[in-house]
């Protein structure tokens, strides 16, 4: 606010006033450049402080500085280093885990069909429990307590175990905690395999995959196929169009060569409404974007499907729905063998469809989608390929990632052998 002449004047004289009143008063008060009030103090430590902001009166700089005075009194001054620090602990102390979990979803890199997985897993596991509590006051032993709320279903269990840790990670990297209380400990134990257990995973041979394409509804035999022998995930397959494919053709139009470029995957996100919507989205990571050459040996089937079940048009759904939009996991799987309708007219459990009633065709009963992928990577390795071509065909991001999908094949060791012997007598 501007001063009239006569009014600085007299404020001139107030503050000069003040100063010559020396110890009756408790700190200074300069009159600024600007027209502001600076109000300055030596506090306990013999440091001279000024306010952490200036005043138009004089009345309420010296309210500031008795406000302080009577802090050095009682004892409970602290420097403005101190106090902001202070101020610090005490914000940092009241973030929880449920906030820092926030905070782990927006800075990372994450998918939408990730986010939503994320949130299922934080809401059923840990936002009511453990989520609550503050990160600073987090122990090992109220982890370890948490984790006897767990199902016992060993990758549910694995996987609310993993989020914890990583979002507690994050507090580690943000210095309010200085050690992840949801680490485990990696020491040895006697009589324990400390050798990381590969999934439960059936291997299908290859006449196997053919009998279960065989016994797939036909507009959905090829998908066991090019899943069986390009690995593609269940979402790239759904995104699956016909400009994603370079083929070649002969003199007799059949197809005597062709590539896959997959680059994108149908995911599935939750709405604010709480509507699931099928959308595109780019691959899994980066490295899922590739180009992937179809066997010769399916090149006929692909033939086969092009022109009778994809949709017309170079931009059509490889794999489309009755509807023409984009597959559904449920549609692709079917009814499972044995279930009763109770609001229909039909008194027997039903034989099955899709997928369900495939797998069990071919005895299989427990065989799972992505099965198929893992076929395909342990095919790739017996056909010679390099750690370096299964990252580039499969779109993994790591060698330890592509390992996860690599498997023995009954029968593999006595080939082995075989080769061995063979290697030794030449």
């Amino acid at each position: 606010m501007a001063r009239t002449a006569t009014e600085t004047r007299a404020l001139i004289k107030a503050i000069e006033k003040r100063r010559k009143a020396g110890r009756a008063n408790f700190g200074t008060v300069d009159l600024l450049p600007s027209g502001r009030l600076r109000a300055r103090y030596v506090g306990p430590d013999d440091h001279r402080y000024s306010a952490p902001r200036t005043f138009d009166a004089l009345v309420d700089a010296d309210a500031y500085l008795v406000t302080i005075r009577q802090e050095i009194l009682q004892g409970t001054w602290l420097s403005p280093a101190d106090k902001k620090r202070a101020t610090k602990a005490l914000a940092v102390g009241t973030i929880t885990t449920n906030e820092l979990f926030a905070g782990y979803l927006e800075e990372g890199d994450l998918r939408h069909g990730t986010i939503d997985l994320y949130t299922y897993q934080w809401d059923r596991f840990i936002r009511d429990s453990i989520g609550t509590e503050p990160v600073t006051e987090l122990t090992a032993t109220d982890v370890a307590t948490w984790r006897t709320t767990l199902p016992t279903g060993a990758r549910q269990r694995e996987q609310a175990e993993d989020l914890l840790r990583a979002v507690l990670g994050l507090g580690v990297e943000r210095r309010l905690i200085t050690f992840n209380p949801a680490a485990r400990s990696r020491r040895k134990r006697k009589g324990r395999d400390t050798r990381a257990k590969a999934r439960d995973t059936i291997l299908l041979s290859a006449a196997e995959v053919t009998l279960l394409a065989t016994a797939m509804p036909a507009q959905r035999s090829f998908a066991v196929l090019i899943s069986a022998w390009c690995g593609l995930r269940q979402g790239e397959l759904f995104a699956l169009r016909k400009s994603d494919l370079q083929i070649v053709r002969d003199d007799q139009n059949h197809i005597t060569a062709a590539t896959v470029f997959v680059r994108k995957s149908v995911v599935r996100s939750i709405q604010p409404d709480g509507s699931v919507l099928a959308h595109e989205d780019d691959p899994k990571s980066d490295a899922g974007i590739r180009r992937v050459a179809v066997p010769p040996h399916i090149l006929a089937d692909l033939d086969h499907h092009v022109a009778r079940y994809a949709q017309h048009g170079d931009t059509g759904l490889m794999f489309p729905n009755s509807r023409g939009g984009y597959l559904h996991p449920s549609t692709l799987y079917g009814e499972q063998p044995g279930t009763l309708r109770p609001d229909s007219r039909r008194a027997n459990a039903s034989k099955g469809s899709g997928f369900y009633r495939a797998r069990t065709t071919i005895g299989q009963p427990l065989l799972k989608w992505h099965a198929l992928r893992h076929h395909a990577v342990t095919r790739a390795v017996y056909a010679g390929a390099t750690q370096a071509e299964l990252l580039e065909r499969y779109g993994h991001s790591s060698i330890a990632s592509s390992a996860i999908y690599q498997h023995a094949d009954q029968g593999r060791d006595q080939q082995i052998a075989l080769h061995m012997s063979n290697q030794a007598q030449t």
